[in-house]
């Protein structure tokens, strides 16, 4: 016995899937509008941002069901930025809005390709881009200052821990 479905019924699935990427991808594109729109006005909408977030989970959740790596992975790197965003570790710059845009017409050529059958875009050069952008912009820079150092100890922790408990061998030899 086969795990695939039957033809007729796997061709109603793919629709199905095609036409929930469909969607999922316009949403992503209107809420990039909306950020780009909004980020020149100097404050994106958390709304805006959650259901960007969301667009583009669930994006990712469907290409796992259906199987198409490509997508997924990519849309997980995505998810990864607009967390950040989401959490305020990171600002909203253009250079993030343009890696955003660039992921979002990576992942509508990649589900173009899958629905016609070609070979599915490569995502290898973006991911790394997505990556790289997320560690600059949370990673402390050059001029960062370091953590600051612990509290030193109150002067009745440093003189328990500088007196030894027991007597060691060489001072009880000396008595």
């Amino acid at each position: 016995m086969s795990s695939e479905p039957p033809e007729g019924l796997r061709k109603e699935l793919l629709d199905d899937f095609y036409s929930e990427c469909d969607e999922l991808l316009t949403v992503i594109r209107r809420n990039l509008t909306q950020m780009e729109d909004a980020g020149r006005e100097g404050a994106v909408a958390p709304a805006v941002l959650e259901e960007l977030f969301r667009g583009v989970h669930s994006l990712k959740g469907i290409c796992a069901i259906a199987g198409v790596p490509p997508a997924e992975v990519l849309a997980q790197a995505v998810e990864d930025l607009l967390r950040g965003l989401t959490k305020k570790e990171i600002d909203y710059s253009a250079p993030m809005l343009d890696l955003l845009h660039a992921a979002a017409e990576r992942l509508n050529k990649i589900i173009d390709a899958h629905r016609t059958g070609r070979a599915l875009p490569d995502v290898a050069a973006l991911l790394p881009r997505l990556a790289a952008y997320l560690l600059a912009v949370t990673a402390p820079g050059p001029g960062a200052l370091p953590p600051p150092p612990p509290p030193p100890p109150s002067e009745a922790q440093a003189s328990e821990s500088i007196a030894p408990s027991e007597p060691s061998p060489s001072s009880a030899a000396t008595k």
